[in-house]
């Protein structure tokens, strides 16, 4: 949560995307620090649609991928809800060349904030990541497990992946489970 209201805070500020720069330009020497380059593990990023939406971060992410290619495959980026994208087609461009040089993307926390169906029918990731609170919704009333179900559907119809976050007791797995075996 603190992390959450930090990010909140770059953004309302103007600070995320010098926030989200650094982070990417720290997460490379962290990992050749303590993990191998050859090892499977991978990294999720979060990245604010405000950040997607800026031209000297887009260069800037482009360059150091570039210098450092032993970082396909091993990191995640995560577009994060809490800031709208302004043009999701642009966006789309960025992420398909991220997907080119082999780096994953996922719409994170989908379902709240600005993260919404526009964002499906513009982008094209490889993951979305349904948010806590959607999916335990899900396991109290009839429209948020409609919900779920409807989303598992999409993700299997587009061949996104699809991840629920907050599962952390049976009865919210049992509410996942049904919606993805219903679906059958």
């Amino acid at each position: 949560q603190v992390l959450d209201d930090q990010r909140r805070v770059a953004e309302e500020t103007g600070l995320i995307t010098a926030c989200d720069l650094a982070v990417l330009q720290k997460l490379p020497k962290w990992m050749e620090s303590n993990t191998a380059r050859n090892a499977k593990t991978c990294f999720g990023i979060n990245v604010s649609g405000q950040s997607v939406g800026s031209l000297s971060y887009l260069a800037q992410v482009d360059r150091l991928l570039k210098a450092s290619p032993w970082l396909r495959g091993r990191l995640l980026f995560e577009i994060t809800e809490s800031a709208r994208i302004a043009d999701p087609r642009s966006t789309n461009g960025f992420i398909q060349r991220l997907r080119e040089q082999g780096f994953r993307v996922a719409l994170d926390d989908f379902g709240a904030g600005a993260a919404n169906f526009e964002y499906l029918a513009n982008l094209e990731v490889d993951l979305i990541k349904l948010d806590g609170h959607s999916v335990i919704a899900a396991t109290k009333a009839h429209h948020g497990r409609a919900l779920v179900k409807a989303l598992v559907a999409f993700a299997r119809e587009m061949s996104v992946g699809i991840a629920a976050e907050m599962i952390e007791d049976e009865a919210v797995l049992g509410a996942v489970r049904e919606a993805i075996v219903s679906l059958r």
